[in-house]
Parts: C-alpha cells; structure tokens; sequence
C-alpha cells in the first residue's frame, strides 16, 4: 500500500526550496505563509541541532575582563602646546 505523495511528509528544506523558486509577484498569501512558517522551523531546527553538537562549556562564552587590572593601561593624551614666540 503507498501514500499518496500529498500525505508523504516532505523535507523542510526542500520545501522551502520549491517555495523561493515561485516569484515575488506569482506568490499568494499563503505561500509566503508557508515560508515564513518553514524558515521559522528550518531555523529553529538548525539552532537547536547546533547547541546539541557543542559540549556545555563552550555554549555560552562571553568575553569580559575578569577585573580593570586586566585591561591595558589607557593613553593620556595631551595638549599640544604653541609655539613659544622667540623675542
């Protein structure tokens, strides 16, 4: 017994592929529905898949100085004097 093709589940990918080859102009409500709901999953699927493949100490790494004595000392900058007139 075979499905017919309207029930076989099809990849998002590939959906959402067939959907952007329609042009702007041929492309009803709700197609663009359609896609702005598959990018929504495609999206989602690939953030989750990516936290998955990254171990737990390396998910969320931010760069902070640990305390100001770690940063370089900052320039001082100063004035340029004028000239001195010779007289």
């Amino acid at each position: 017994m075979s499905q017919p093709s309207d029930e076989i589940p099809q990849d998002p990918h590939q959906r959402l592929r067939e959907l952007l080859a329609i042009p702007d102009r041929d492309r009803s409500d709700l197609i663009w529905e359609e896609i702005n709901l598959l990018e929504i999953e495609v999206a989602f699927k690939k953030r989750e898949m990516s936290s998955q493949a990254m171990p737990l100490n390396t998910r969320i790494q931010t760069h902070r100085p640990s305390s100001t004595a770690s940063r370089k000392p900052e320039k001082r900058f100063f004035k340029k004097q004028p000239p001195r007139s010779r007289g």
